[in-house]
């Protein structure tokens, strides 16, 4: 049995491995290669019933769930990050990148052991990422990449920090419209980018990824106590929401979604207390956290 471990680091130039991939997303619950060959089956008029088989390359799709102790993974999802403050705290502000391409990760799959290796994956960006949580829950994340390639490797990295303190649902505070919902019960977000595959290199491999319009969307559930967030959908209205995780008073998460517009389902039960779900879908988003990290 191997012991399993998944780091990353940030490349200089899209598909150039990171020099040392030894930083932890948090704590990994979950991690798939999705490695796949491009390939299909072709029928052939050569007098015999069989088909052939013609491999055009290698996919690599990568998906990671975790536990995020920190925001810095973030800017990889948005493109773009701002840092101020000489001393702690350190403010960063994540926004949506105008590129089209987005800074790009190396991924290494560590399997340590008898004969510990690994798989790298390089070129990687993010094509989609989720954070929710739920009452009685940790924040959790998940996200879909797409890699330019994958190779398999013998050297392995030593990770280079701690893993943290994950964010607690306890921690949350949701505010919708400029005022706070303490009846919120658990939420979404997701932010997908929507790449479109380059063509393949003589090696198989495609060339690279372009991202493209940004989709931004979000479920919030809470108690219903008054009509007043279904009013936000029956008026047509944008809107601003703000999720945040505070862990002290210098350290803390939160998700801006901007001018959002709504979907609200208030169903009724015989049996139980009155809930809605508010779907959003938004034109932006920034991601503001403040901890002790320098620089993202």
């Amino acid at each position: 049995m191997f012991r399993r471990l998944v780091t990353f680091g940030e490349e200089s130039s899209y598909g150039t491995p990171s020099s040392n991939p030894n930083r932890l997303f948090g704590w990994v619950t979950e991690f798939s290669g999705g490695a796949r060959l491009a390939s299909e089956m072709v029928g052939v008029m050569d007098g015999s019933r069989s088909k052939r088989a013609v491999v055009y390359g290698v996919d690599a799709a990568p998906s990671i769930s975790f536990l995020p102790t920190a925001g810095a993974f973030l800017k990889y999802a948005l493109g773009s990050v701002t840092n101020s403050g000489t001393a702690p705290p350190y403010t960063h502000e994540i926004t949506v990148t105008p590129s089209h391409r987005l800074p790009s990760i190396t991924v290494v799959e560590h399997r340590v052991g008898s004969g510990s290796h690994g798989f790298r994956y390089v070129g990687c960006l993010v094509e989609r990422l989720e954070v929710s949580w739920e009452r009685d829950g940790p924040l959790e994340c998940s996200v879909e990449l797409v890699s330019q390639r994958v190779e398999a490797v013998s050297s392995l990295p030593e990770p280079g920090e701690d893993a943290g303190t994950p964010y607690r649902a306890e921690m949350a505070a949701v505010i919708i419209d400029g005022v706070e919902r303490g009846y919120a019960t658990g939420g979404g977000i997701s932010i997908s980018n929507n790449h479109t595959p380059l063509p393949r290199n003589p090696d198989g491999f495609v060339s690279g990824h372009i991202a493209n319009s940004t989709d931004i969307e979000a479920t919030i559930s809470l108690h219903y106590m008054d009509p007043t967030i279904v009013n936000l959908m029956l008026d047509k209205k944008k809107f601003d929401v703000t999720v945040k995780f505070v862990r002290g008073p210098s350290d803390r998460i939160e998700f801006q979604l901007l001018r959002c517009i709504a979907d609200v389902e208030a169903p009724l039960s015989a049996e139980e207390g009155p809930t809605q779900e508010l779907s959003l879908r938004a034109e932006d988003i920034k991601i503001v956290a403040v901890d002790s990290i320098p620089s993202y």
